[in-house]
């Protein structure tokens, strides 16, 4: 019977809205879980470009490679999961009681109009994604990508590792196994910057960390030379741009020589004490005054 009337129209009309709905937003459907091997969170999940391997990276120092399986496998190994889903029901009913084994045949009937069982039959993520190795490095992973190119021969593809000391690691890896083909270390500071010094003439900056400092040229970014001061808070250069001073941590100053032509190995450094404090901060004597100028000008504009 049709409803009639104003509320048969609403219940007709809340009708036609959810089956809109549903059928506009069943978009995304939950295939299950994949198990990996570490246990720290993800942190990056990242696929190939030709969609054949996926690559987890967790918080460690590990990264999980994964092979996406095609249709045809994917069917071989749902089956295989069924039979011994098949398998250990049969084991389990083989030791439950007498009495309490029609129930479970039955249930293994009803297994179609179970949605559990429904799902069971279905191929799930774990038929579809499989683990295939774990690439391990001796530090921790910041990131990594997948060769848009593939790997050399003989590979199935090559991952490029970002880690924490600032290096660069290209893997090449294949069914059960991987190989570091090349290792880029960068010559820039392995932890925090914490002061930066342009000379006058814009021709070097000096940049200091907790290990010591490092001479650059602004124009290329080509690291010129490092200098071992100790812990570097704060740092400037002397008129001439031929010196710089480097406020440490434990209060020592560290006078450098800056050779412009050296551009590789030990430059000179003179250390002195000055404090037992810390130096925070370094101001020259031509900025300070500077400085005063211009708060009388902002005195006499008042």
């Amino acid at each position: 019977m049709a409803a009639t009337g104003p509320e048969g129209s609403n219940l007709h009309q809340q009708k036609q809205q959810q089956q809109h709905t549903s059928s506009h937003h069943d978009l995304l459907v939950f295939l299950g879980t994949v198990r990996r091997t570490g246990q720290e969170r993800v942190s990056m999940i990242r696929y190939d470009s030709s969609g054949r391997y996926l690559g987890v990276m967790g918080a460690g120092k590990g990264l999980e490679i994964f092979r996406v399986r095609n249709e045809e496998e994917a069917l071989k190994k749902m089956k295989r999961r069924k039979k011994r889903r098949k398998e250990k029901q049969q084991h389990k009913s083989a030791k439950t009681a007498d009495n309490s084994a029609p129930q479970q045949q039955q249930d293994s009937d009803d297994e179609d109009a179970d949605p559990a069982g429904s799902a069971a039959a279905a191929v799930q993520a774990s038929d579809e994604i499989g683990s295939m190795l774990i690439v391990q490095s001796k530090h921790k992973l910041k990131s990594f990508c997948f060769n848009p190119a593939g790997g050399p021969k003989g590979y199935l593809g090559q991952i490029a590792l970002g880690l924490s000391n600032n290096s660069i690691e290209a893997n090449s890896f294949k069914e059960d196994s991987y190989d570091t083909a090349t290792k880029l270390d960068l010559s820039g500071h392995r932890s925090d910057v914490r002061c930066l010094a342009l000379a006058s003439d814009d021709n070097q900056l000096l940049s200091g960390s907790n290990s010591g400092c490092k001479l650059w040229d602004p124009l290329t970014g080509a690291c010129l030379g490092s200098i071992e001061s100790g812990y570097a808070l704060c740092c400037v250069y002397a008129p001439g741009n031929r010196h710089a001073l480097v406020g440490t941590k434990v209060g020592n100053t560290s006078s450098d020589l800056i050779n412009p032509q050296s551009c590789c190995g030990q430059m000179s450094c003179m250390t002195s004490e000055l404090q037992t404090g810390v130096i925070a901060t370094w101001q020259r004597e031509r900025e300070r005054e500077r400085e005063r100028e211009r708060e009388r000008e902002r005195e006499r504009e008042r």
